[in-house]
């Protein structure tokens, strides 16, 4: 059996596919299906039920009141693919402690707290075919909404071809061309928009000037607060944002004074 090792920025998904599609198998439950038959011929044939048949429910976020029944699995998994139960529980997506603005909940991974909101459907995940094609996995970066350019090529992520066929990697393995119409993928990035790659590096941790320097889970919350309070219908959010924060902290003054005087004038 082939034993990739994860990648700190990559997502648990990705990495499970990876690891099925490297040893011959395109779909994830085919290759589960297998590795159940192994196991339930070994010693450890009591893990059996923890292995996951479908990979769209082996994240510990999924989980509904306890990620014990998936760590079990984790740890099985590990075992199974020569890494470390540490290595993919630093990959995953957990249930996160924090509440942002209105109670939202929040996931967790590697320190960082994200608005549950923020999270795309497993088959909506836009890739850059630039780092597949030079990393071969994909980052878990790509899962986030408010994530939509390649911070490290500066080009918008991909959902689609241009003949309109889905780039989702759980699909069909990636390739150069399009599975549809051969049409080459590489040829087809465009470079994102500045405020675009403004927004996505910040939110990757790099400093930008104008825009807080604070830690992730901060950035991650502010996102959150000026979509949900400041401009929560604008399609052009990325600009809006960066015009904002340009203004930081004296427009936020501002607002609560503005705020303040109209409850003054109700009271």
């Amino acid at each position: 059996m082939i034993r990739p090792k994860p990648h700190s920025d990559e997502s648990l998904e990705f990495y499970m596919l990876r690891v099925a599609r490297q040893n011959g198998y395109s779909d994830f439950s085919t290759f589960i299906s297998s590795l159940k038959s192994h196991v339930l011929n070994s010693p450890e044939g009591r893990f059996e039920s923890f292995l996951p048949q479908y990979i769209e429910s082996a994240n510990l976020h999924h989980a509904q009141i306890s990620s014990r029944r998936r760590v079990d699995m984790l740890r099985q998994f590990a075992e199974l693919t020569g890494c470390t139960l540490s290595e993919l529980l630093d990959i995953c997506l957990a249930r996160g402690a924090v509440t942002f603005s209105k109670k939202r909940v929040s996931l967790y991974r590697q320190g960082v707290n994200i608005p549950l909101d923020e999270l795309r459907p497993l088959d909506e995940i836009p890739v850059c075919p630039l780092c597949i094609k030079e990393r071969g996995y994909g980052r878990q970066l790509w899962y986030f909404r408010s994530y939509t350019a390649c911070h490290q090529h500066d080009i918008s992520l991909m959902q689609h071809c241009r003949c309109g066929a889905s780039l989702n990697m759980f699909e069909q393995p990636f390739s150069d061309s399009c599975h549809q119409c051969r049409a080459s993928l590489l040829e087809q990035v465009a470079r994102a928009p500045e405020s675009q790659q403004t927004i996505s590096a910040w939110l990757a941790g790099e400093v930008i000037e104008h825009l807080p320097d604070v830690g992730l889970s901060h950035r991650w919350g502010l996102i959150h607060w000026f979509r949900l309070y400041i401009a929560p219908a604008d399609c052009k959010a990325e600009d809006s944002i960066l015009s904002y924060f340009k203004a930081w902290p004296g427009i936020l003054f501002e607002k609560l004074k503005s705020d303040y005087a109209k409850v003054t004038e109700l009271a």
